[in-house]
């Protein structure tokens, strides 16, 4: 992908939004996190017609729409996005560890999810290092969400929002980085999926999207992968 497009995206939608060269960075490791999803389904043992892929494509939803609220400043928005994204992540490994419908899901509370993932069943290879990363961000961004702080509402207000540099992508962007390795981890982990998996073009495509530390490491993760605690 080229960084430009969601530059060239902004300028035309939002003309009057401040532009945060960190939106450049957002914008590719979100969409290194789409690609990269849908090579570790091909190699999972997920048909397509499985209800847990829902939450799966609701997380990338989650963090796709961080690129909308991103040019017009709304902390609410993003944190907001975060917290959703995370939560779909969550409910995805609960409804491979557990046989349970979307509507049940959907209706279990976080606090349970949270619970239950303790009691799954040991052969499905899930990190507990990444489940409390994944914790710790929810509790994060649900604070942010929840904060009751509130601001005057005028259009002045919010010009000036729009106007001004975000003061929230220094944030998102660590936690982006820090969230997506994380997945990465769980979803090569959780399908044991290895480097000899990938086909030539894939692995081109790879090459070609991510910088050269960044793939050595998402090769390196692959190859010591049965090298992880659960």
């Amino acid at each position: 992908m080229k960084n430009c497009e969601y530059k060239e995206f902004v300028d035309k939608y939002f003309p009057f939004s401040k532009y945060h060269h960190l939106y450049s960075d957002v914008y590719s490791i979100i969409c290194k996190n789409n690609i990269l999803t849908d090579i570790y389904l091909k190699y999972s043992d997920i048909k397509d017609t499985h209800e847990c892929i829902l939450f799966l494509q609701r997380y990338k939803w989650g963090l796709n729409k961080i690129l909308l609220y991103l040019p017009i400043n709304d902390g609410i928005g993003i944190n907001g996005c975060m917290r959703y994204s995370i939560e779909q992540l969550l409910k995805f490994l609960y409804s491979i560890c557990f046989n349970h419908s979307i509507d049940k899901i959907n209706k279990t509370s976080y606090r349970h999810i949270k619970d239950d993932l303790k009691t799954r069943n040991s052969s499905i290879r899930v990190r507990n290092e990444s489940l409390e990363c994944l914790y710790t961000y929810y509790a994060k961004y649900s604070n942010d969400v929840h904060d009751k702080n509130a601001n005057n509402q005028e259009i002045g207000f919010l010009e000036t929002i729009i106007k001004n540099e975000s003061r929230f992508i220094k944030h998102v962007h660590a936690d982006l980085i820090n969230l997506t390795k994380q997945f990465d981890a769980i979803m090569i982990y959780l399908f044991n999926i290895t480097a000899n998996n990938l086909s030539l073009a894939e692995t081109h495509q790879l090459q070609r999207i991510l910088r050269a530390k960044q793939y050595n490491t998402l090769i390196s993760l692959m190859e010591n992968n049965n090298k992880i605690m659960h």
